[in-house]
């Protein structure tokens, strides 16, 4: 259990970008994986109950 908590917890092997959702209008911030194939969706911190870059080290 502990070496699966240990590679969770690394960053993946997909470039991440970033892009910021208040130019819409909405306060937060959105990641998504540069490119590739079954990638997972598209996570995003919206800032309601923390600040965006709270989320930044879990959604890279």
């Amino acid at each position: 259990m502990a070496s699966l908590v240990y590679e969770l917890s690394l960053p993946g092997p997909h470039t991440v970008m970033r892009g910021d959702l208040g130019l819409i209008g909405l306060p937060g911030v959105v990641f998504t994986p540069r490119s590739g194939r079954d990638l997972p969706a598209i996570a995003f911190g919206h800032g309601w109950l923390q600040p965006p870059l709270r989320y930044h080290g879990l959604l890279r």
